[in-house]
């Protein structure tokens, strides 16, 4: 088959820092990997960074003509919000495309919207609140407005610790050493941090101190298969800090934390295993998942798995979690390609 492998094509985004354009760049990496295993399959395999106006990115995929569009946007024009709007042009051309549709993409970034599904769904989910902008904002200066309230209010039925995180960012952006906070003073200052670096509202939850799990899931949304659980190992993380995966796990080669934050097997009580590969099912049809995607849980203390966020369309880099999950059933990463192409599709959900 004739397979366009898309990708966002800007090496800097509209918000955050400089340190923050290193998971878009990275993009690329992942691109050039899945080219080289189409090719290996026998497609034909070609790299497309996406343009920066619209019909001009339309043009271009009409150009190349392709059977399949391998779709790994992650963001457009530098804004991680317009990843779903791609997927939703590619939905508009009738193009079959790999991974999830734009409904799907839509909820994983707006994640207070993604939790009230996921609780209507009866899917165990942190207890949480969200301070929108103007709030963070007015919440790092004054103790007698509505953030501040807001705040007081959580910690009244909600004990410390909590996270604090952007309400519409994925791939960990605006997660570090500070996300983690113990006061209301702590917490507002960082919700106002937020709202600075990243224009948008803070989400704060109780932070869940047991184990972290990766379910990595590829099929069809109605049946689809549960890799090999893993689970995060921070036996070497940088000591005195909760553990946690940050961007700097993710993206920063060589710091601390990338070097303290290892993905080892889950190797789980087998009644345990089976809540956590239930929940994580649930979450999945929750959100409307298909193609692939990983679901980022932690045990609570009395061993519920409480689902952090669910992953549409996640790192596909051979020596990501996503594509180290799907080893460990035996199966190569070019099979892993193959079996993304077999489920691409074509228009929204019906």
């Amino acid at each position: 088959m004739r397979v366009v492998v898309l990708h966002n094509a800007e090496e800097t985004l509209e918000q955050g820092d400089a340190k923050d354009a290193l998971a878009v760049v990275a993009v690329r990496a992942c691109a050039d990997a899945v080219v080289s295993g189409l090719r290996r399959l026998g497609h034909d395999g070609l790299l497309l960074p996406a343009p920066e106006q619209p019909g001009v990115l339309l043009a271009a995929i009409e150009r190349a003509r392709p059977d399949v569009v391998f779709s790994l946007i992650e963001s457009y024009r530098g804004d991680a919000a317009l990843e779903p709007a791609v997927v939703a042009l590619l939905e508009l051309v009738g193009v079959p495309f790999t991974g999830n549709r734009s409904l799907a993409c839509t909820l994983a970034l707006r994640k207070s919207i993604a939790k009230a599904l996921l609780v209507a769904a009866g899917v165990p989910v942190a207890a949480g609140v969200v301070v929108e902008r103007e709030d963070a904002l007015a919440a790092g200066s004054s103790a007698g407005d509505a953030g501040h309230a807001l705040l007081a209010e959580f910690a009244a039925r909600v004990p410390f610790p909590w996270i604090v995180k952007p309400a519409a960012e994925d791939a960990s952006h605006g997660i570090d050493a500070g996300s983690v906070v113990f006061n209301l003073a702590a917490a507002g200052a960082r919700a106002t941090q937020i709202a600075l670096r990243y224009h948008q509202a803070a989400i704060i939850e109780r932070f869940i101190v047991g184990r972290e799990l990766n379910v990595a899931l590829l099929g069809p949304h109605a049946a689809p298969e549960v890799l090999p659980l893993r689970a995060i190992d921070f036996a070497n993380f940088p000591a005195g800090r909760p553990a946690l995966v940050t961007y700097d796990s993710k993206w920063v080669a060589g710091s601390p934390d990338w070097n303290g934050t290892n993905v080892v097997d889950a190797d789980l009580p087998s009644a345990t295993e089976a809540r956590v590969r239930d929940v994580a099912l649930r979450a999945w049809k929750a959100l409307g998942l298909t193609g692939y995607g990983r679901v980022d849980l932690r045990l609570d203390v009395d061993g519920t798995p409480v689902v952090l966020e669910a992953n549409p369309n996640p790192d596909l880099t051979p020596d990501a979690g996503f594509a180290l999950a799907w080893g460990r059933t035996g199966a190569t990463y070019d099979e892993l390609l193959a079996r993304i192409l077999e489920q691409a599709h074509a228009g929204p959900a019906p």
